[in-house]
């Protein structure tokens, strides 16, 4: 009797070894981890609010600069205060953008462009003492910078971990400012003008945060300063042509902003 419940149960091994084998080879094995991918290229909109900062600097020159009599005061001091300043103006700014990214392990490198119009325009009247040799007599300036839109080109890198990346970005700036001075001599006196409008080539750079909401939305804040060379223009009366001046401007601005953007291209999630 023993020796017939050992065979049975040796048979019943037997038959199960096979079956309990071919479960295991049914079970699938485990699915590696998935991160968020960062690689594709995206495109969308930003908002937001830019301080700007315009320093202007006035220079007398022609018979301006004729030496006084020794003893006499001299006009230049007077006229160069007047001229010279600074303006701050602010505006709401807001464009499109569109670039690309790719992810090397955890490094992102990215190439980006915009597109965004502002008003980042100001004006300003200065008035004091005129001709020191004509007492009672006064100069008012009045100056004015506007620029109404801004472009930038910049490359980017940065830092991803998973749904979040931060980064750095540098580049080109570009934007079209008009720049305009005149000086009036009294009150009801003449005055000496110029005007100039410039496209400039400037610089950019900044650092932001991105998140990707799912595989295809992304959500930014971003900080950029952009600063420009200067530009000049000359003043002159048609009434005094030798009596001129000189005045240079230069515009830079800090944006804070943040975007959407719809990413394609590829897949937003990658295995490990």
């Amino acid at each position: 009797m023993i020796k017939v419940t050992i065979g049975v149960a040796a048979i019943a091994a037997l038959i199960g070894t096979p079956a309990f084998a071919a479960d295991m080879a049914l079970k699938a094995p485990p699915l590696p981890p998935q991160i968020y991918s960062w690689s594709g290229c995206h495109v969308g909109g930003t908002i937001g609010g830019a301080v700007g900062r315009s320093t202007y600097v006035g220079t007398p020159t022609g018979d301006f600069l004729t030496p006084e009599p020794i003893g006499e005061p001299s006009i230049i001091p007077n006229l160069s205060a007047i001229t010279t300043g600074a303006l701050n103006p602010s505006s709401v700014i807001g464009g499109g953008e569109i670039g690309c990214d790719w992810q090397i392990n955890s490094v992102v490198i990215g190439l980006e462009g915009d597109f965004g119009g502002w008003n980042l325009s100001q004006s300003s009247t200065l008035t004091g003492p005129g001709d020191p040799l004509v007492p009672g007599t006064t100069l008012t300036s009045a100056t004015s910078e506007s620029s109404h839109w801004l472009a930038t080109v910049r490359p980017r890198v940065g830092v991803a971990r998973d749904n979040w990346l931060l980064y750095i970005t540098g580049g080109a700036a570009f934007t079209s400012v008009t720049f305009s001075q005149s000086v009036l001599f009294n009150a009801s006196g003449t005055a000496m003008a110029g005007s100039v409008t410039s496209t400039l080539t400037g610089w950019t750079a900044g650092a932001g945060v991105e998140y990707g909401v799912s595989s295809n939305w992304l959500l930014k804040a971003e900080y950029l300063y952009v600063g420009f060379p200067s530009q000049s223009l000359t003043e002159f009366n048609p009434a005094f042509p030798t009596f001129t001046a000189t005045a240079s401007n230069r515009l830079s601005a800090s944006i804070l902003r943040v975007g959407l953007d719809y990413k394609f291209g590829v897949p937003g999630v990658v295995n490990r």
